[in-house]
Formats: C-alpha cells, structure tokens, sequence
C-alpha cells in the first residue's frame, strides 16, 4: 500500500508511521489516503477532524536590576518581563534559593557570579525558561558598627577590613563624643581593643 498524510498545516508524508512537528497554535485536521497496490487496488481516505490540538508557549523573561552589587549594598529586584505565563518558578545557585512570585527582590549575602533561572508555565502546562547573570563582588571596606571586647573569641576587637585593596595611606583614628582621641594607627592590622 501507499500512504499518503496531510497533516493539516501543509505537512505531508508518504510514511507508514509517521511524526510531525507543528510550529504554529492552532486545531488540526489529519487526513489519510491509501492505496492498495496488488490484489484488488482501491483508495480510502480517511480525515479526523481537529484531532491535533496545539497550544500557546508562554515566553520567559525577566531582568535584573542593578546586575552587580556587593555583599554589603546587595540588594537585587528581580521583574517579570514574560508573557503568557500563569505561574513563576525562580532558581538561584547560591544558597539554593527559590521563588515564585512574578517579581521581588533578593539580598545575595555570597561574592561571586550567580546564574538566577525563570521558569514559566501556563494553564495548559506549556513551559519555558530564562536566565540572567548576578554579579556579586566582596566589599572592599567594612566597617563593623559594634564589637564586643570581653575576650571570649568573638568580635573582640574593633577593626575595618579593606578587601582587595591595598591603600598607600591609610590612616585609622577613634574619638569619643567629646572628640578626645583614643586611638591611632597607620598599620592595616592594629585593631583598637576598647
């Protein structure tokens, strides 16, 4: 036998099984015709109607906003730029952190290069994926606001830390409210102990 598919978008094949991809949102009609070739030779054809039904894609998009920061200013908001989409999934590489909500903001606490993944899908379960790239630098100078000095291991000492720097000049002073002078030092290690 001979066959011979019309698959309803302009698609044909001669077949006996065979697959076919559409491209286009829409109901579909598939049509069949045989031939028999030997013995007694007839045609049938045969058309089911609408029998292939294809469905929207949502489209995946987001944007980051700022996309660099630093562990101290790090605040990041995430906005939903897709469309067609009826639920959100985000995935983050530090952390393992996960969202689903359209849109928010994230505090990233971890210096490096982040890969955050939109994941979207709509009613009829159809999914598609975006990714945008976070990058998180070290601070270069923090500052603590407190510190403990009762010697039990932590937090001891008041101390800046500079990162990836190294200052010509540096120079590290503490006054008290009256703006009496009590300490001083131009070594990058010396910490005040209070």
């Amino acid at each position: 036998a001979s066959y011979s598919w019309d698959f309803g978008d302009g698609g044909t094949s001669t077949a006996l099984n065979p697959s076919h991809v559409y491209y286009q949102v829409g109901n579909y009609s598939v049509g069949l015709t045989l031939i028999t070739l030997e013995g007694c030779i007839d045609t049938l054809y045969m058309l089911q109607q609408d029998i292939v039904t294809v469905n929207p894609s949502p489209i995946a998009g987001f944007s980051v906003n700022p996309d660099e920061v630093d562990v101290c200013d790090n605040t990041v908001n995430f906005t939903d730029e897709s469309s067609g989409a009826s639920s959100y999934l985000y995935y983050f590489d530090h952390n393992g952190f996960m969202s689903n909500q359209a849109s928010f903001s994230h505090d990233y606490i971890v210096a490096g290069t982040d890969n955050p993944v939109q994941i979207v899908s709509n009613i009829f379960g159809c999914k598609d994926s975006a990714i945008c790239t976070v990058k998180v630098s070290p601070f270069t100078l923090y500052i603590p606001n407190t510190f403990i000095p009762d010697e039990d291991g932590k937090n001891d000492v008041f101390l800046p830390v500079i990162n990836g720097a190294n200052p010509e000049n540096y120079h590290f002073s503490i006054y008290d409210r009256w703006g009496t002078l009590m300490f001083e030092t131009n070594n990058l290690g010396a910490a005040w102990i209070g």
